[in-house]
């Protein structure tokens, strides 16, 4: 595992403050939100690198153009993460393609069995969607570009081996092993930090439904649950987007991105 900053990662401008402060609910695992701001701003500026290169400066060759796309890859994966609450697993990310352009309600199952039961309902933002099909369009061009093969026209995103320059399923390990002291928690933490940030704006069940919670006969998506699908999405449409806000989780400049070819 790289445990230091990748080259041409910017590295924090002090050790990053992991210890909760006194009285807050939680655990040592879960950061303050100015040790979030700081290594989301790191992250950025390392994502925005990318939208530098100019056209066929793309290559496998250069270090630098993997670590931006590995930062961008990061960048849309934690922006999904912390609007939705899905889970560090492996591909955690949904296709834009299946989130419905107006409601932003999409199926998902980060924690089954053979049966589905723990298959769930996410509310997307609209501008994370966005920004989720804009980078899932780069992935068919990166493919084709490199030759990673037809196989990786089917993963709705990937990060780029530095050693062997091939493609990576986008998963704990590999996040870690790519963001090293950038963001030194663990890969499930923005769903605690999440949930903390809901804990007093929302009712438990609010909470319970951003985190895929559930016991039997309380499932959300129940004929007889207590509160529709479409109530619930929009209370979490009045707290989820400011906690992207307040942590500098925006979109980046996709209309910039150069052709690369």
């Amino acid at each position: 595992m790289i445990h230091a900053a990748l080259p041409g990662f910017s590295r924090p401008s002090k050790p990053i403050d992991t210890f909760i402060p006194e009285g807050y609910v939680g655990s040592r695992n879960t950061p303050t939100l100015p040790a979030l701001r700081e290594a989301v701003a790191n992250i950025h500026t390392n994502a925005l690198q990318l939208f530098e290169f100019a056209t066929g400066d793309w290559s496998l060759d250069n270090l630098e153009f993997i670590n931006s796309y590995n930062a961008v890859a990061a960048w849309v994966t934690l922006r999904v993460g912390f609007a939705c609450g899905i889970r560090a697993v492996t591909t955690p990310l949904p296709w834009a393609r299946d989130i419905h352009p107006v409601y932003g309600i999409a199926k998902w199952s980060d924690k089954d069995n053979p049966s589905g039961y723990h298959t769930r309902i996410l509310w997307v933002p609209k501008d994370v969607r966005l920004e989720l099909g804009a980078y899932q369009s780069l992935l068919p061009r990166l493919s084709k570009k490199f030759a990673f093969g037809g196989k990786w026209n089917r993963i709705p995103g990937f990060m780029i081996d530095l050693q062997r320059k091939r493609p990576d399923l986008i998963r704990p390990r590999s996040l870690e092993n790519y963001l090293g002291d950038l963001f030194p928690w663990p890969c499930n933490s923005h769903r605690r930090v999440g949930r903390q940030w809901l804990r007093g704006r929302v009712s438990p069940s609010i909470a319970f439904f951003y985190m895929g919670h559930w016991s039997a006969e309380q499932e959300p998506w129940r004929q007889c649950a207590g509160r529709s699908v479409h109530s619930v999405c929009k209370e979490l449409k009045d707290h989820i987007p400011s906690l992207l806000t307040d942590l500098g989780l925006t979109p980046l400049p996709w209309e910039n991105l150069k052709d690369g070819r």
